[in-house]
């Protein structure tokens, strides 16, 4: 996203690639079982593909409710400050100081994707995808 901010005409394409990349894979790791399981299964990977689609899908929809004067750089550093303050670390964590700035339909989408065995990963990335 820096980088985009940056070379916009450059970084584009690679980013639109990378994004489609990661959102296939995740799609496909999703299939098998949860993302809480992926560790136990040895798939640390998918943590990133999928990790990928959920922060650029938090700061679009960020960018969007602020009219860009907000990103996923404000919910990182909330998420920071967060854990200092209160000790809220975590997921527990990161899903409260997310919930301020999305809202509670991809709030809870997100937390199913991570959470959740789903019947079609696809799909579901899609329809949060148009939240």
């Amino acid at each position: 996203m820096s980088l985009l901010s940056i070379y916009p005409e450059i970084i584009e394409l690679f980013i639109s690639k990378k994004l489609n990349q990661a959102k296939s894979d995740c799609a496909n790791a999703l299939t098998k079982y949860s993302l809480e399981d992926a560790t136990r299964k040895g798939n640390y990977r998918s943590y990133y593909q999928c990790g990928i689609i959920i922060h650029s899908l938090i700061d679009k929809k960020t960018r969007e409710l602020s009219k860009g004067k907000q990103s996923i750089f404000n919910v990182w550093n909330d998420f920071k400050e967060q854990g200092k303050n209160k000790g809220k670390t975590g997921a527990v964590g990161f899903w409260a100081v997310t919930e301020k700035y999305i809202s509670s339909d991809m709030l809870q989408g997100l937390k199913n994707l991570t959470t959740d065995k789903l019947a079609d990963p696809e799909n579901h990335i899609n329809q949060l995808e148009s939240l």
